[in-house]
Protein backbone atom coordinates (compact mmCIF):
# COMPACT_ATOMS: atom_id res chain seq x y z
CA UNK A 1 0.00 0.00 0.00
CA UNK A 2 1.09 3.71 -0.39
CA UNK A 3 1.46 5.80 2.18
CA UNK A 4 -0.69 8.76 2.15
CA UNK A 5 1.43 12.59 2.17
CA UNK A 6 -0.99 14.61 5.01
CA UNK A 7 -0.30 18.02 5.86
CA UNK A 8 1.17 18.49 9.14
CA UNK A 9 -2.47 20.49 10.00
CA UNK A 10 -4.40 17.03 9.15
CA UNK A 11 -5.22 15.87 12.63
CA UNK A 12 -4.58 12.46 13.67
CA UNK A 13 -7.47 10.93 13.61
CA UNK A 14 -8.46 12.04 10.22
CA UNK A 15 -5.38 10.24 9.31
CA UNK A 16 -6.55 6.99 10.45
CA UNK A 17 -10.06 7.37 9.49
CA UNK A 18 -9.00 7.73 6.34
CA UNK A 19 -6.35 4.46 6.45
CA UNK A 20 -9.49 2.78 7.67
CA UNK A 21 -11.60 3.68 4.72
CA UNK A 22 -8.98 2.56 2.26
CA UNK A 23 -8.06 -0.25 3.54
CA UNK A 24 -9.66 -3.17 1.98
CA UNK A 25 -9.02 -5.61 4.44
CA UNK A 26 -11.54 -3.90 6.94
CA UNK A 27 -14.31 -4.52 5.46
CA UNK A 28 -15.52 -6.64 7.73
CA UNK A 29 -15.32 -4.21 10.62
CA UNK A 30 -18.22 -2.12 9.78
CA UNK A 31 -20.79 -5.50 9.27
CA UNK A 32 -19.59 -6.60 12.77
CA UNK A 33 -20.26 -3.22 14.74
CA UNK A 34 -23.59 -3.03 13.40
CA UNK A 35 -24.57 -6.43 14.36
CA UNK A 36 -22.54 -6.51 17.78
CA UNK A 37 -23.31 -2.44 19.18
CA UNK A 38 -21.85 -3.22 22.41
CA UNK A 39 -18.07 -3.88 20.90
CA UNK A 40 -15.35 -1.57 19.80
CA UNK A 41 -12.81 -2.51 16.92
CA UNK A 42 -9.43 -0.02 17.47
CA UNK A 43 -6.26 0.13 15.09
CA UNK A 44 -3.53 0.30 17.56
CA UNK A 45 0.33 -0.65 17.68
CA UNK A 46 2.90 -0.13 14.83
CA UNK A 47 -0.37 0.18 12.23
CA UNK A 48 -1.80 3.45 13.83
CA UNK A 49 1.89 4.62 14.55
CA UNK A 50 2.40 4.70 10.44
CA UNK A 51 -1.12 5.63 9.69
CA UNK A 52 -0.20 9.03 11.76
CA UNK A 53 2.95 9.28 10.33
CA UNK A 54 1.76 8.87 6.69
CA UNK A 55 4.38 6.11 6.84
CA UNK A 56 3.50 2.55 4.86
CA UNK A 57 2.99 -0.55 6.90
CA UNK A 58 2.55 -3.97 5.62
CA UNK A 59 0.47 -5.43 9.00
CA UNK A 60 -2.71 -4.61 10.39
CA UNK A 61 -3.27 -4.89 14.29
CA UNK A 62 -6.79 -4.76 15.55
CA UNK A 63 -7.70 -4.97 18.99
CA UNK A 64 -11.21 -5.85 19.57
CA UNK A 65 -12.79 -5.28 22.58
CA UNK A 66 -16.37 -6.04 24.62
CA UNK A 67 -16.29 -9.49 22.85
CA UNK A 68 -15.39 -12.99 24.22
CA UNK A 69 -12.60 -14.54 22.03
CA UNK A 70 -14.87 -17.53 20.81
CA UNK A 71 -17.46 -15.50 19.95
CA UNK A 72 -15.40 -12.99 17.76
CA UNK A 73 -13.60 -16.36 15.74
CA UNK A 74 -16.70 -18.08 14.82
CA UNK A 75 -18.19 -14.55 13.78
CA UNK A 76 -15.03 -13.84 11.74
CA UNK A 77 -15.32 -17.21 10.35
CA UNK A 78 -19.04 -17.15 9.58
CA UNK A 79 -18.18 -14.47 7.23
CA UNK A 80 -15.08 -15.62 5.70
CA UNK A 81 -12.61 -13.02 6.95
CA UNK A 82 -9.48 -13.72 5.86
CA UNK A 83 -7.39 -13.92 9.41
CA UNK A 84 -3.88 -12.91 7.76
CA UNK A 85 -3.19 -10.13 10.11
CA UNK A 86 -3.16 -9.87 13.75
CA UNK A 87 -6.94 -9.36 15.12
CA UNK A 88 -6.71 -9.85 19.05
CA UNK A 89 -8.63 -8.78 22.34
CA UNK A 90 -7.11 -6.73 25.58
CA UNK A 91 -3.99 -8.21 27.00
CA UNK A 92 -2.83 -6.78 30.01
CA UNK A 93 0.63 -8.62 30.01
CA UNK A 94 -0.90 -10.91 32.64
CA UNK A 95 -3.71 -12.11 31.23
CA UNK A 96 -6.41 -11.54 27.69
CA UNK A 97 -9.64 -10.72 28.55
CA UNK A 98 -12.37 -8.47 26.24
CA UNK A 99 -13.49 -6.83 28.94
CA UNK A 100 -10.17 -4.83 30.18
CA UNK A 101 -9.70 -1.10 29.97
CA UNK A 102 -8.27 -0.36 26.84
CA UNK A 103 -5.36 1.56 28.78
CA UNK A 104 -4.22 -1.37 30.70
CA UNK A 105 -3.36 -2.80 27.24
CA UNK A 106 -1.88 0.08 25.69
CA UNK A 107 0.21 0.20 29.15
CA UNK A 108 2.29 -2.71 28.35
CA UNK A 109 3.36 -1.84 24.99
CA UNK A 110 6.82 -0.94 24.20
CA UNK A 111 7.25 3.30 23.17
CA UNK A 112 4.46 5.75 23.59
CA UNK A 113 4.24 5.87 19.61
CA UNK A 114 3.18 2.56 19.80
CA UNK A 115 0.43 3.23 22.09
CA UNK A 116 -2.20 4.67 20.14
CA UNK A 117 -5.55 2.97 19.43
CA UNK A 118 -8.42 4.47 17.17
CA UNK A 119 -11.85 3.57 17.30
CA UNK A 120 -13.55 2.78 14.44
CA UNK A 121 -16.77 2.66 16.01
CA UNK A 122 -16.55 6.40 17.32
CA UNK A 123 -13.46 8.01 15.57
CA UNK A 124 -11.67 8.49 18.61
CA UNK A 125 -7.78 8.10 18.85
CA UNK A 126 -6.84 7.16 22.64
CA UNK A 127 -3.14 8.40 23.43
CA UNK A 128 -2.94 8.10 27.22
CA UNK A 129 0.77 8.12 26.94
CA UNK A 130 1.29 11.57 24.94
CA UNK A 131 2.58 9.49 21.79
CA UNK A 132 1.88 11.78 19.36
CA UNK A 133 3.90 14.30 20.72
CA UNK A 134 6.64 11.95 20.73
CA UNK A 135 5.47 11.54 16.78
CA UNK A 136 5.59 14.69 16.29
CA UNK A 137 9.18 15.58 17.82
CA UNK A 138 10.38 12.33 16.40
CA UNK A 139 11.60 10.56 19.54
CA UNK A 140 11.46 6.89 21.43
CA UNK A 141 10.07 6.72 24.40
CA UNK A 142 9.79 3.91 26.81
CA UNK A 143 6.21 3.33 28.76
CA UNK A 144 7.10 4.05 32.30
CA UNK A 145 10.22 3.33 33.90
CA UNK A 146 12.76 3.00 31.10
CA UNK A 147 14.84 0.94 33.63
CA UNK A 148 12.11 -1.21 34.64
CA UNK A 149 11.37 -2.14 31.22
CA UNK A 150 14.49 -2.98 30.39
CA UNK A 151 14.52 -5.65 33.16
CA UNK A 152 11.29 -7.01 32.77
CA UNK A 153 11.86 -7.80 28.64
CA UNK A 154 15.20 -7.53 27.75
CA UNK A 155 14.82 -7.93 23.96
CA UNK A 156 12.95 -4.02 24.09
CA UNK A 157 17.12 -3.39 24.15
CA UNK A 158 17.61 -3.81 20.39
CA UNK A 159 14.32 -3.66 19.32
CA UNK A 160 14.15 0.52 20.23
CA UNK A 161 17.10 1.00 18.67
CA UNK A 162 16.21 -0.74 15.88
CA UNK A 163 12.51 1.31 15.82
CA UNK A 164 14.62 4.50 16.07
CA UNK A 165 16.36 3.41 12.63
CA UNK A 166 13.59 2.56 10.96
CA UNK A 167 11.56 5.49 11.79
CA UNK A 168 14.35 7.96 11.53
CA UNK A 169 13.63 8.85 15.17
CA UNK A 170 16.51 9.53 18.00
CA UNK A 171 15.76 7.64 22.05
CA UNK A 172 14.73 10.05 24.27
CA UNK A 173 17.41 10.95 27.31
CA UNK A 174 16.35 9.09 29.56
CA UNK A 175 14.94 6.54 27.38
CA UNK A 176 18.83 6.60 25.51
CA UNK A 177 20.35 6.58 29.18
CA UNK A 178 18.58 3.65 30.95
CA UNK A 179 19.27 1.26 27.66
CA UNK A 180 23.29 2.18 28.25
CA UNK A 181 22.92 1.01 31.52
CA UNK A 182 20.71 -1.83 31.20
CA UNK A 183 22.67 -3.08 28.04
CA UNK A 184 24.15 -6.19 29.69
CA UNK A 185 20.79 -7.74 30.27
CA UNK A 186 20.17 -8.99 27.08
CA UNK A 187 22.90 -11.70 28.69
CA UNK A 188 20.65 -12.39 31.83
CA UNK A 189 20.75 -15.47 33.09
CA UNK A 190 17.58 -17.76 34.65
CA UNK A 191 16.56 -20.98 35.32
CA UNK A 192 13.53 -22.48 33.13
CA UNK A 193 11.17 -24.61 34.14
CA UNK A 194 13.66 -28.01 34.57
CA UNK A 195 15.89 -25.61 36.61
CA UNK A 196 18.72 -25.24 33.96
CA UNK A 197 20.21 -22.09 33.64
CA UNK A 198 19.23 -20.48 30.67
CA UNK A 199 19.68 -17.18 28.38
CA UNK A 200 16.30 -14.91 29.52
CA UNK A 201 15.82 -13.54 25.80
CA UNK A 202 16.47 -16.37 23.06
CA UNK A 203 19.18 -15.67 20.94
CA UNK A 204 17.35 -16.05 17.50
CA UNK A 205 15.11 -13.28 18.92
CA UNK A 206 18.26 -10.93 19.44
CA UNK A 207 19.71 -12.36 16.34
CA UNK A 208 16.15 -11.45 14.08
CA UNK A 209 16.17 -7.52 16.31
CA UNK A 210 20.08 -7.40 15.12
CA UNK A 211 19.22 -8.19 11.18
CA UNK A 212 16.13 -6.32 11.07
CA UNK A 213 17.92 -3.36 12.36
CA UNK A 214 20.95 -3.56 9.78
CA UNK A 215 18.43 -4.11 7.05
CA UNK A 216 16.66 -0.46 7.94
CA UNK A 217 19.09 1.80 7.78
CA UNK A 218 23.17 0.21 8.72
CA UNK A 219 25.39 3.19 9.72
CA UNK A 220 22.83 4.54 11.85
CA UNK A 221 21.86 0.54 13.73
CA UNK A 222 25.67 0.10 13.83
CA UNK A 223 26.41 3.67 15.41
CA UNK A 224 23.86 3.57 18.32
CA UNK A 225 24.72 0.05 18.74
CA UNK A 226 28.21 1.17 19.38
CA UNK A 227 27.65 4.06 21.28
CA UNK A 228 25.37 2.42 23.87
CA UNK A 229 27.78 -0.98 24.49
CA UNK A 230 24.70 -2.66 23.07
CA UNK A 231 26.74 -4.14 19.85
CA UNK A 232 29.65 -6.05 22.14
CA UNK A 233 26.81 -7.66 24.47
CA UNK A 234 25.65 -9.42 21.20
CA UNK A 235 28.73 -10.00 20.32
CA UNK A 236 31.68 -9.37 22.22
CA UNK A 237 34.55 -10.44 20.24
CA UNK A 238 33.33 -7.67 17.70
CA UNK A 239 34.83 -4.98 19.77
CA UNK A 240 38.10 -6.25 18.19
CA UNK A 241 37.20 -3.58 15.49
CA UNK A 242 37.77 -0.62 18.02
CA UNK A 243 40.83 -1.69 17.70
CA UNK A 244 41.78 -2.61 14.21
CA UNK A 245 43.36 0.65 11.81
CA UNK A 246 43.71 0.37 8.02
CA UNK A 247 46.52 0.82 5.71
CA UNK A 248 45.37 4.69 5.25
CA UNK A 249 45.43 5.20 8.96
CA UNK A 250 41.83 5.12 9.35
CA UNK A 251 40.31 3.58 11.96
CA UNK A 252 38.11 0.48 10.74
CA UNK A 253 35.00 1.86 12.53
CA UNK A 254 35.74 5.14 10.39
CA UNK A 255 36.11 2.92 7.00
CA UNK A 256 32.88 0.89 8.03
CA UNK A 257 30.93 3.73 7.58
CA UNK A 258 31.90 4.73 4.48
CA UNK A 259 30.84 0.83 3.46
CA UNK A 260 27.80 1.14 4.95
CA UNK A 261 27.24 4.33 2.50
CA UNK A 262 27.85 2.64 -0.36
CA UNK A 263 26.06 0.02 0.47
CA UNK A 264 23.04 1.88 1.39
CA UNK A 265 23.13 3.68 -1.91
CA UNK A 266 22.97 0.14 -3.53
CA UNK A 267 20.06 -0.86 -1.92
CA UNK A 268 21.96 -3.61 0.00
CA UNK A 269 20.81 -6.58 1.27
CA UNK A 270 21.50 -7.39 4.93
CA UNK A 271 22.99 -10.86 3.81
CA UNK A 272 25.72 -8.18 1.95
CA UNK A 273 26.03 -5.38 5.30
CA UNK A 274 26.74 -8.11 7.48
CA UNK A 275 29.61 -9.88 4.96
CA UNK A 276 30.80 -6.32 4.70
CA UNK A 277 31.21 -6.54 8.31
CA UNK A 278 33.09 -9.29 8.87
CA UNK A 279 35.27 -8.87 5.70
CA UNK A 280 37.24 -6.48 8.18
CA UNK A 281 38.52 -8.86 10.52
CA UNK A 282 40.15 -10.48 7.00
CA UNK A 283 41.73 -13.68 7.91
CA UNK A 284 39.34 -13.86 11.00
CA UNK A 285 36.40 -13.50 9.33
CA UNK A 286 34.96 -17.05 9.36
CA UNK A 287 35.78 -17.02 13.03
CA UNK A 288 33.94 -14.43 13.73
CA UNK A 289 30.86 -15.72 11.74
CA UNK A 290 31.22 -19.00 14.04
CA UNK A 291 31.02 -16.36 16.48
CA UNK A 292 27.88 -14.48 15.86
CA UNK A 293 26.34 -17.57 14.61
CA UNK A 294 27.00 -19.10 18.10
CA UNK A 295 25.65 -15.47 19.72
CA UNK A 296 22.88 -14.84 17.60
CA UNK A 297 21.63 -18.68 16.22
CA UNK A 298 22.37 -16.84 12.75
CA UNK A 299 21.80 -20.46 10.46
CA UNK A 300 18.44 -20.15 11.76
CA UNK A 301 17.02 -16.68 10.44
CA UNK A 302 16.96 -17.66 6.90
CA UNK A 303 14.19 -15.90 5.65
CA UNK A 304 13.86 -13.35 2.40
CA UNK A 305 15.93 -10.90 3.19
CA UNK A 306 19.04 -13.02 4.92
CA UNK A 307 20.74 -16.03 4.04
CA UNK A 308 22.88 -17.83 5.86
CA UNK A 309 24.67 -19.77 3.34
CA UNK A 310 24.75 -17.28 0.80
CA UNK A 311 27.06 -15.49 3.81
CA UNK A 312 29.14 -17.77 4.36
CA UNK A 313 29.83 -18.22 0.60
CA UNK A 314 30.39 -14.58 0.43
CA UNK A 315 33.28 -14.50 2.80
CA UNK A 316 34.60 -17.13 0.96
CA UNK A 317 34.76 -15.55 -2.03
CA UNK A 318 35.66 -11.98 -1.03
CA UNK A 319 39.35 -12.19 -1.70
CA UNK A 320 38.88 -13.96 -5.54
CA UNK A 321 40.07 -10.37 -7.27
CA UNK A 322 43.12 -11.08 -5.08
CA UNK A 323 43.89 -13.93 -6.50
CA UNK A 324 42.29 -13.86 -9.71
CA UNK A 325 41.57 -11.93 -12.80
CA UNK A 326 38.23 -12.68 -14.12
CA UNK A 327 39.25 -11.57 -17.80
CA UNK A 328 40.98 -15.02 -17.53
CA UNK A 329 38.24 -17.34 -15.92
CA UNK A 330 36.86 -19.54 -18.32
CA UNK A 331 33.29 -18.48 -18.90
CA UNK A 332 31.62 -21.51 -17.04
CA UNK A 333 33.83 -20.64 -14.12
CA UNK A 334 33.80 -16.47 -14.36
CA UNK A 335 29.18 -17.11 -14.57
CA UNK A 336 29.63 -19.64 -11.63
CA UNK A 337 31.34 -16.87 -9.33
CA UNK A 338 29.83 -13.64 -10.66
CA UNK A 339 26.50 -14.86 -12.32
CA UNK A 340 23.44 -14.59 -11.24
CA UNK A 341 22.25 -12.91 -7.76
CA UNK A 342 25.04 -14.12 -5.78
CA UNK A 343 27.64 -12.44 -8.41
CA UNK A 344 25.28 -9.15 -7.96
CA UNK A 345 26.32 -9.17 -4.33
CA UNK A 346 29.79 -10.00 -4.12
CA UNK A 347 30.48 -7.52 -6.94
CA UNK A 348 28.17 -4.95 -4.51
CA UNK A 349 30.65 -6.30 -0.88
CA UNK A 350 33.85 -6.03 -3.29
CA UNK A 351 32.50 -2.39 -4.78
CA UNK A 352 32.11 -0.67 -1.43
CA UNK A 353 35.01 -2.35 0.14
CA UNK A 354 37.77 -1.60 -2.17
CA UNK A 355 36.08 2.56 -2.99
CA UNK A 356 36.22 2.62 0.81
CA UNK A 357 40.28 2.56 1.33
CA UNK A 358 39.36 5.93 -1.09
CA UNK A 359 42.46 4.75 -3.75
CA UNK A 360 43.28 3.13 -6.89
CA UNK A 361 43.77 -0.47 -7.08
CA UNK A 362 44.57 -3.77 -8.74
CA UNK A 363 41.23 -4.90 -6.93
CA UNK A 364 39.16 -2.40 -8.02
CA UNK A 365 40.62 -2.56 -11.59
CA UNK A 366 39.65 -6.07 -11.79
CA UNK A 367 36.20 -5.82 -10.71
CA UNK A 368 35.45 -3.11 -13.20
CA UNK A 369 36.40 -5.72 -15.60
CA UNK A 370 34.11 -8.40 -13.87
CA UNK A 371 31.29 -6.25 -14.07
CA UNK A 372 31.57 -5.04 -17.60
CA UNK A 373 32.08 -8.76 -18.45
CA UNK A 374 28.89 -9.59 -16.35
CA UNK A 375 27.19 -6.96 -18.31
CA UNK A 376 28.02 -8.40 -21.26
CA UNK A 377 26.92 -11.95 -20.22
CA UNK A 378 23.85 -11.42 -19.43
CA UNK A 379 22.78 -9.33 -22.91
CA UNK A 380 22.17 -12.39 -24.07
CA UNK A 381 19.90 -14.83 -22.30
CA UNK A 382 21.92 -18.23 -21.98
CA UNK A 383 20.08 -20.92 -20.59
CA UNK A 384 21.63 -24.43 -20.04
CA UNK A 385 21.73 -27.31 -22.82
CA UNK A 386 22.79 -30.08 -20.41
CA UNK A 387 21.10 -31.05 -16.57
CA UNK A 388 22.83 -33.67 -14.88
CA UNK A 389 20.44 -36.20 -15.39
CA UNK A 390 21.30 -36.21 -19.65
CA UNK A 391 25.08 -36.73 -18.65
CA UNK A 392 23.79 -40.25 -16.29
CA UNK A 393 21.68 -40.95 -19.25
CA UNK A 394 24.65 -41.07 -21.39
CA UNK A 395 26.19 -43.62 -18.83
CA UNK A 396 28.35 -40.87 -16.77
CA UNK A 397 28.78 -41.71 -13.15
CA UNK A 398 28.04 -39.42 -10.75
CA UNK A 399 30.97 -37.29 -9.01
CA UNK A 400 33.48 -34.98 -9.79
CA UNK A 401 33.98 -36.16 -13.66
CA UNK A 402 30.35 -35.50 -13.86
CA UNK A 403 30.68 -31.92 -12.81
CA UNK A 404 33.80 -31.17 -15.30
CA UNK A 405 32.02 -32.42 -18.17
CA UNK A 406 28.74 -29.95 -17.20
CA UNK A 407 31.63 -27.24 -16.92
CA UNK A 408 32.99 -27.50 -20.33
CA UNK A 409 30.17 -27.91 -22.14
CA UNK A 410 28.91 -24.55 -20.20
CA UNK A 411 32.33 -22.92 -21.63
CA UNK A 412 31.44 -24.09 -25.13
CA UNK A 413 28.37 -23.01 -25.23
CA UNK A 414 28.91 -19.54 -23.58
CA UNK A 415 32.04 -19.09 -25.97
CA UNK A 416 29.57 -19.40 -28.77
CA UNK A 417 31.10 -23.30 -29.99
CA UNK A 418 27.56 -24.89 -29.49
CA UNK A 419 24.42 -24.13 -29.03
CA UNK A 420 21.90 -26.56 -29.17
CA UNK A 421 20.95 -29.58 -26.64
CA UNK A 422 22.29 -31.96 -29.63
CA UNK A 423 25.58 -30.44 -30.26
CA UNK A 424 25.97 -30.26 -26.18
CA UNK A 425 25.22 -34.13 -26.05
CA UNK A 426 27.64 -34.85 -29.11
CA UNK A 427 30.12 -32.30 -27.46
CA UNK A 428 29.73 -34.17 -24.03
CA UNK A 429 30.57 -37.82 -25.57
CA UNK A 430 33.51 -36.45 -27.00
CA UNK A 431 34.48 -35.76 -23.82
CA UNK A 432 33.77 -39.29 -22.39
CA UNK A 433 35.24 -40.91 -25.36
CA UNK A 434 38.64 -38.78 -24.90
CA UNK A 435 38.52 -39.32 -21.51
CA UNK A 436 38.19 -35.46 -20.50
Amino acid sequence: MIAHVYARHVPAHARLGRYVADQGKLSWVFPFLHQIPHADVLITGGTARDAVIGRANRGIHVLVHGVPEPTLHSWLQSKNVARDFDITIPDNGLTRHHTLPLNHDLARRDITANALAYSIRDGILHDPFDGLKDIEDRKIRAIGDAKARFHENPLLLPRLLRLATELGFTLEEKTWEALKASAHKVNQIVSNAEGKAEFSVHRSHLGKEFLRSLKGHAANTFKHLRESGLLYELAPKLRGLEHLERVSGKKMTEELEIVFALLHEEHAPVTVILAAILSFFEEGAEDMLEHLSDRLHLPMLDDLSFSYHDLSWLLAHRTVLEQTDPRDLPPAEFERIFGGTRGHNLLMLLKALYRSQGRHSEGLERLYAAEARKAEMEETDHPKLLRGRDLLSLGLEPGHHLRSVMQKVRDAQLSGKISSKIDALDFARHLMTTGL
